[in-house]
């Protein structure tokens, strides 16, 4: 539903949803013509062009569009018509469509100045007034991303010292948790920039998956797999039974060492 601005001669647009950094989107200019009908008018449109650009204006269902300059350097897009029949009267004439790119993120403003409203006679429509507009874009949210992973991890049972150690970066970072073998084994906060890191000794012979996954605030995730290879330490031969010194006489048998 199109809001209706009472007064004849009020120009509006309609309101713009929140964008998104790369998003194209559309915004109807509607025009109060009063008991009059429109022949025609001037509009401009005024713009931060580190937000958003111009990209291209059609006439509305009711409306025309006969001229068209910009400057999406400077910020501005003039709209011109004319019409000798006229079109209305309407209290919220379709006059045109404007296509916009969200280029940046941060909010502008979208002023309009009617610099011409006039009937098939010329006579002005009402008190031609703009009712600006604006509009917020945000930056396009991105995952999580490493910056530094262990390499897999190969070590004797029985010894120390080893350990895993992950650094991830994000706008917004959130939590994280760490699986070994699909089980949960720890979770917590983590800081941009700053490593994850988590001791691996004491471990029996084995193989073992640790995963870690980091989130942050808009929900996105990202995860990093290792593998721990335990192996079973190597010992020496060990005696269970001995035999003791042995002494015969010369000459006799039956002596043996086992």
């Amino acid at each position: 539903v199109v809001p209706v601005v009472v007064d004849a001669g009020k120009v509006w647009m309609d309101s713009i949803p929140l964008q998104q950094v790369g998003d194209a989107f559309t915004v109807g200019v509607y025009v109060n013509t009063g008991t009059q009908k429109l022949a025609a008018y001037g509009i401009r449109i005024t713009y931060d062009p580190s937000v958003v650009q111009y990209q291209s204006a059609v006439a509305g269902p009711n409306g025309f569009v006969s001229a068209i300059n910009f400057d999406n350097n400077a910020g501005w897009v003039f709209v011109a018509g004319f019409d000798t029949s006229g079109k209305g009267p309407d209290q919220a004439l379709a006059l045109f469509t404007v296509t916009w790119q969200a280029v940046g993120a941060g909010t502008s403003a979208l002023d309009i100045e009617v610099t011409s409203l006039v009937d098939e006679t010329t006579t002005v429509i009402g008190t031609p007034t703009g009712v600006s507009g604006s509009v917020t874009v945000e930056a396009v949210a991105t995952a999580p991303v490493f910056t530094q992973v262990p390499a897999d991890l190969t070590y004797d049972e029985g010894t120390t010292g080893h350990s895993l150690s992950w650094t991830a970066i994000d706008d917004n970072p959130t939590t994280y948790t760490i699986t070994r073998n699909g089980a949960s084994l720890t979770q917590g906060p983590w800081t941009s920039g700053t490593p994850i890191s988590l001791v691996v000794d004491g471990l029996t012979a084995g193989t073992y998956t640790y995963v870690l996954t980091v989130m942050d605030g808009d929900g996105l995730t990202a995860s990093d797999s290792v593998v721990v290879t335990v192996e079973a330490m190597a010992t020496a031969p060990v005696f269970t039974q001995v035999p003791a010194d042995l002494t015969y006489d010369e000459g006799t048998t039956g002596h043996s060492l086992s």
